[in-house]
């Protein structure tokens, strides 16, 4: 699972994004962690990345039922109103392009990042 996190963040703001993982599997399982964010654009329901940048990667490897917590700090350094952090949960290794869609577990954080205060 992941923490409760902000939804707005001002420019030059860092939050955490705690991601919480236990192994279900009935054996040890190597896992791989990747933390995206995308600049998200949309039509309707259907969103288009028009950027994504991969912010962290961890490998791991989990006995059955053990559990640890991964911990992620974002420096917010984009003005957007519809960003998204991207976890992505990989048995073993990741492929060469990692999307939800291929993920073995995925969870998004939407947020929007705001501009400093002038004069500051």
């Amino acid at each position: 699972g992941v923490a409760a996190y902000p939804s707005t963040l001002a420019e030059g703001d860092t939050t955490t994004v705690t991601v919480d993982i236990e192994n279900r599997e009935g054996e040890t399982t190597d896992y791989t962690v990747i933390v995206l964010l995308q600049d998200v654009e949309f039509e309707g329901d259907d969103p288009t990345f028009t950027s994504i940048r991969e912010l962290d990667r961890r490998t791991l490897a989990l006995e059955p039922g053990e559990s640890t917590t991964l911990d992620h700090q974002y420096r917010a350094d984009v003005v957007d109103d519809d960003l998204r952090v991207t976890v992505l949960l990989y048995e073993d290794s990741a492929p060469a392009d990692p999307t939800a869609a291929n993920a073995y577990r995925a969870v998004h954080l939407s947020f929007a990042v705001n501009g400093t205060a002038t004069g500051t």
